[in-house]
């Protein structure tokens, strides 16, 4: 669990390379009836390739964690987290926008947010809000990307997450919308 959580702090520190060591790490260090961390390395892992813009690796992680997710679902008394479903889907949604697959990213954001709860961590819902955003001005849906978008607005000023909430004000200022600091 150290390495995913060294990992995650390496990945916002923009040092991917070190990120991938770490999960490597993790990888050899979990055993099987750890799901959750066999999930969250595999979807830390994906996250690592999205932000090296190599979708390729991106979609090959990404392909490994779903079928691993499908597999631990299948298994009778598989306790999984809901934030680590929601965020995979969730990033498998964003992969499928980055290849500009509109069907296939509103199947995985509609999978989302069916195992989205009271419980899921307000900033993965800021997240999923702002690709649902994304998914919604692609398909040319001004008013459903708008409301997107400022959920997630609100959501990261919930959280009083002031770069999250700056990395959100360039999606409102392009709809227009007038925002309070």
């Amino acid at each position: 669990m150290f390495h995913t959580l060294h990992a995650q702090l390496e990945l916002s520190a923009r040092n991917f390379f070190g990120a991938l060591n770490d999960l490597q790490n993790a990888s050899v260090a979990v055993t099987p009836l750890q799901r959750n961390l066999i999930l969250e390395i595999e979807m830390v892992t994906t996250e690592v390739w999205l932000k090296l813009k190599d979708c390729d690796k991106a979609r090959y992680s990404n392909a490994i964690v779903l079928k691993k997710l499908r597999n631990f679902q299948g298994i009778k008394h598989s306790v999984l987290d809901n934030n680590l479903i929601v965020g995979i889907y969730r990033q498998s949604a964003q992969l499928e926008l980055e290849q500009k697959s509109l069907v296939m990213a509103e199947k995985f954001l509609r999978q989302a947010r069916d195992h989205a709860s009271k419980v899921t961590l307000t900033a993965e819902l800021v997240r999923l809000n702002l690709v649902e955003g994304y998914l919604k001005k692609l398909q040319n849906e001004k008013k459903e990307s708008c409301k997107a978008y400022i959920r997630a607005y609100t959501g990261a000023e919930q959280l009083g997450d002031a770069v999250m909430m700056d990395d959100i004000k360039p999606f409102l200022a392009e709809h227009h919308i007038d925002y309070f600091d």
